[in-house]
């Protein structure tokens, strides 16, 4: 009976660890933030169209491919700037002709469903699109959030539709639901945005909870929103483009894209917000580069060269894993900045600095295992990880710093 009554009681020790153990998880968590998800993303990059979309509407193979944005008959400028890195090589071209006024592309595999995104998440349907006034170009290009039970044709579609009319000079939301007459049509000047022409610009339409839809271009909101509608609960993302009555025109489309979070999160960043000539003070920056800085520390935002140099001084590489317009993810930023110590042992490492809400930044945390940010991970010229350290509200210089004393040491460095 003794016994008995002792295997009880161990049992019972045991769940009680157990559970200590989750409460301080759980707390070591609710500490740091979440990081957006990648949930779909093509960029057209292999230079073939994508198995897993499919043409609609007026779309075949010979007028809907991916194309190489280094041909001769490339748009002037379509790679200047950030293009280069966000774009790459290739993106989706869509031309129009008389025949085939409407042309479309989608994935329906990806279908997310908004009831993961809680009352404060948000999920972003987004697409980046090659803007400019040319004759050229489509009189209607957007982004479609699509119900996974749409119809194929104008009267049964069941959808949300974000994009510009440039001939009009209007940014315009519609949704259609079973009906060629969209149940909600709303428009903006496009002046409003100042945006760079030609150049890039995200155009997103954002879920925010279970009732209202955000549209933005590069992060920025339009007047008309919120939208309050909730109709539609799976959904999978695609673009169009449309043409006026015997034109033939193309549509340039990049990086289309899933990304979500459950948790309350601002909008990210876009790539292309440094073309984007807003009227405010703000100081733009490209998203995923270090951020200004009094600490002259040499951050690099290219995995690629941060690891050539990390192969070259054997070094051990600093990963951070971080975003912007994060009070948490500042107020490590604010140290780096104002502690003379931790600039000091930071220069001991090759240093490189991703914004996880960026999407190439988004596919390295997940391959890195990453869901709370800010985190710093220390890998050696091998690429074995050394250290990782989940940075939380109430974390301190003070305790990492002899972590990465640690590493350095075991390293032959040490900090000078």
């Amino acid at each position: 009976m003794l016994k008995k009554s002792n295997a009880v009681y161990i049992v019972i020790l045991c769940l009680c660890l157990v559970l200590i153990i989750q409460i301080a998880l759980a707390q070591q968590y609710a500490d740091t933030t979440s990081r957006y998800n990648v949930f779909y993303w093509e960029n057209f990059e292999k230079g073939v169209f994508p198995p897993n979309m499919q043409y609609e509407h007026g779309s075949t193979k010979d007028n809907t491919g991916v194309y190489s944005l280094t041909s001769p008959d490339a748009p002037s400028g379509i790679l200047d700037g950030a293009a280069i890195t966000e774009c790459g090589r290739h993106c989706l071209r869509l031309q129009t002709n008389p025949k085939q006024l409407f042309l479309s592309v989608t994935n329906n595999q990806s279908v997310l469903e908004r009831p993961l995104l809680g009352e404060k998440g948000k999920a972003l349907f987004q697409a980046d699109i090659y803007y400019s006034l040319e004759e050229s170009i489509p009189s209607n290009v957007a982004v479609l959030a699509i119900s996974d039970d749409s119809g194929k044709d104008h009267a049964g579609w069941r959808l949300y539709r974000f994009g510009f009319s440039p001939r009009i000079g209007k940014l315009f939301f519609s949704s259609f639901n079973r009906s060629e007459t969209p149940d909600v049509y709303v428009v903006d000047d496009i002046k409003n945005f100042n945006l760079k022409i030609p150049g890039w610009h995200r155009f997103q339409i954002i879920f925010e909870g279970q009732e209202n839809i955000i549209c933005a271009v590069d992060g920025r909101p339009t007047k008309f929103s919120p939208i309050k509608h909730s109709a539609f609960t799976k959904l999978h993302a695609g673009v169009i483009v449309c043409s006026l009555e015997n034109k033939s025109e193309t549509g340039y489309v990049d990086n289309l894209s899933i990304q979500w979070t459950n948790e309350e999160s601002p909008i990210p960043r876009s790539p292309w917000s440094e073309q984007a000539a807003v009227e405010t003070n703000e100081v733009l920056q490209l998203p995923g580069a270090p951020p200004a800085s009094a600490s002259g520390l040499n951050w690099i935002a290219d995995p690629q060269d941060a690891w050539a140099q990390t192969s070259n001084n054997k070094r051990p590489l600093l990963f951070l894993l971080t975003t912007t317009q994060l009070p948490i993810c500042e107020k490590l930023d604010s140290i780096f900045d104002a502690n003379p110590s931790a600039q000091v042992l930071l220069r001991q490492f090759n240093l490189l600095r991703v914004d996880v809400n960026q999407l190439s930044g988004g596919k390295l945390a997940e391959k890195f295992k990453v869901f709370k940010i800010p985190c710093m991970i220390v890998l050696n010229e091998n690429a074995a990880e050394l250290v990782r350290v989940s940075w939380t509200k109430t974390s301190t210089w003070d305790a990492v710093a002899p972590q990465l004393q640690t590493v350095l040491a075991s390293s032959g460095i040490g900090a000078k």
